[in-house]
């Protein structure tokens, strides 16, 4: 299995949007918040950062409910 590196943002938001999750405005600041589309007390928060670190990557995958393998395929079509 392809090991997960750290990834920019804007993919991250672009795979987690092709996954079925949907950015929510949940109070202020810059941090970014997907929620899953059936399970609103599955979400998770994305910090303003330009790369996102692989291990950040690997629970930001958790939290959304999803495989690696969903994420890696996801990705290969972003």
């Amino acid at each position: 299995m392809p090991r997960i590196g750290p990834i920019k943002r804007r993919l991250l938001v672009a795979v987690l949007r092709a996954n079925g999750l949907e950015e929510t405005n949940r109070g202020k600041g810059g941090h970014t918040v997907f929620e899953h589309p059936t399970d609103p007390t599955r979400w998770t928060v994305l910090q303003p950062r330009n790369e996102v670190p692989a291990p950040l990557v690997r629970r930001i995958i958790h939290q959304a409910g999803k495989t690696t393998e969903e994420y890696l395929r996801h990705l290969e079509e972003t």
